[in-house]
């Protein structure tokens, strides 16, 4: 019987038909399960742009936080936790009331808080460091002078016969190498202080002396905290990625003689076109991908590659000092990604090695488009120098940071904006979110977010569910 079945042409066409119905039915499934698969993507995909834009918003968000902590530590530096009030010698005199001598104190406290007298702390050590004559200045440590133990070696000043300070930054105001000079520096500042800075001889005579050293330790610890970031960027310089560019190439042909200053800008041109390249390659998911952070990616933020002086036809890149933690992060990423660029553009490469930070205020950019943004700036130092902001060098980060706009004027040389470091965080702090649930609506177009993110137990199952 099996063996006429099996010469039974009709038993082999019924055979033949079931096999294909089975594949068809099969097929169907198949279909079916890939139109499911499809539509997972597809809503795995919407699901994960919302996503993006919340990690975007948390990175932000985290920047700013790190920007607020950077602040208020810098403002610890430089008050060291006093108020300019209290210390030695503040105790009240015979002869004076109690509620006159609290007036007097909290008058001194107000003004030695002022700017004036803040200025003043600042160019009193200069003068007294050698000021103008010996190339210091005072925003700039490495023009400080280096530290002589003995007094009878160091230098004099010439018009008073006192040698000029100089202080051992490695230790404490109050230590046997610095306090003697110490006490001279805030003992000059209260009694001679008008004659280095006219605008404090109406604040002096109601400042207390003890309120002066209060601020000129606060200066000084504020200093020596420079100091020692110099001396350690100094130290670290060689093993120091992403500060100045990619840390061992640089665009641009290396000349020892003449055309400096044009030779510097064509390099700096050159390390921007790398960078663009670079930045153009990274994962879209990674937060320096996006176009918030093309401030950075101007010929004005670029360093300064500079001929190395110690080996030929290569270069020694020397990054601003004043930049933030945020944009050193953005170019060590972007120079860490291969270059993308020709065979041709890899052969003009250079050589390029990091050199000493420079401390150096923000390039002028002209139009507003180029110029430096608050957000590359290190916090401290913006509260430190809000001549930065008013005269223009730095402008608002714009609306992708929380911050206004910056604009150009008529005359296209960009309109001064004043901005205060307090203004700024408040400004951080209203608006950070609105930017990123904006770009969140566009991604939805409209439809619930929870939409997004319903499971099968939540929306009824699965379409191809039996």
């Amino acid at each position: 019987m099996a063996s006429s079945s099996k010469n039974n042409p009709s038993a082999k066409a019924s055979t033949t038909r079931e096999v294909g119905r089975a594949v068809t039915e099969l097929e169907t499934k198949f279909d079916l399960f890939r139109q499911e698969v499809d539509a997972d993507l597809d809503k795995v995909k919407e699901a994960n742009k919302v996503l993006y834009t919340y990690i975007e918003e948390l990175q932000a968000k985290n920047g700013h936080l790190h920007a607020r902590v950077e602040a208020l530590e810098g403002a610890g530096d430089e008050h060291d936790g006093t108020d300019g009030g209290g210390g030695e010698g503040s105790e009240r005199p015979d002869g004076i009331a109690s509620d006159e001598w609290a007036k007097k104190v909290r008058r001194s406290k107000e003004l030695c808080n002022s700017p004036v007298i803040r200025s003043l702390v600042g160019l009193t050590l200069q003068h007294l460091m050698g000021g103008a004559s010996a190339g210091v200045k005072i925003s700039k440590v490495a023009t400080f002078p280096a530290y002589v133990e003995d007094p009878a070696q160091r230098p004099v000043d010439s018009a008073t016969g006192q040698p000029y300070l100089c202080f051992n930054w490695d230790v404490g105001h109050d230590k046997p190498a610095n306090s003697a000079q110490f006490e001279r520096w805030a003992t000059y500042t209260h009694q001679n202080g008008g004659a280095i800075l006219p605008e404090a001889s109406v604040s002096l005579p109601s400042v207390l002396l003890p309120h002066i050293k209060l601020r000129c330790q606060e200066k000084f610890n504020y200093i020596r905290k420079q100091w020692q970031k110099a001396k350690k960027g100094r130290e670290a310089a060689p093993a120091t990625p992403g500060e100045g560019g990619d840390p061992s190439t640089s665009e641009g042909p290396v000349k020892k003689e003449g055309g400096a200053t044009l030779n510097r800008h064509s390099r700096a041109r050159g390390k921007l076109e790398l960078r663009k390249r670079k930045q153009s390659s990274l994962p879209l998911v990674l937060e320096f991908a996006g176009h918030k952070y093309d401030a950075a990616l101007t010929t004005t933020a670029m360093s300064s590659d500079e001929d190395d002086p110690d080996v030929e036809k290569q270069y020694r890149t020397r990054p601003p000092m004043y930049r933030s933690d945020i944009l050193v992060n953005f170019y060590a990423t972007v120079d860490a990604q291969p270059d993308t660029g020709s065979a041709a553009a890899a052969r003009r490469l250079t050589k390029c090695v990091v050199g000493p930070p420079k401390d150096t205020e923000p390039c002028q950019g002209g139009l507003v488009a180029n110029r430096i943004r608050t957000w590359m700036v290190k916090p401290e130092l913006l509260a430190q120098h809000p001549e930065w902001l008013t005269s223009g060098l730095v402008v608002t980060s714009g609306e992708a940071w929380g911050e206004p706009e910056p604009v150009d004027d008529v005359k296209g040389k960009g309109r001064k904006v004043q901005v205060t470091a307090k203004k700024r965080e408040v400004i951080l702090v209203d608006d950070e979110e609105a930017p990123y649930k904006v770009k969140r609506q566009k991604v939805l177009g409209g439809q619930p977010e929870e939409n997004l993110f319903m499971t099968d137990e939540s929306d009824g199952g699965s379409a191809g569910e039996k």
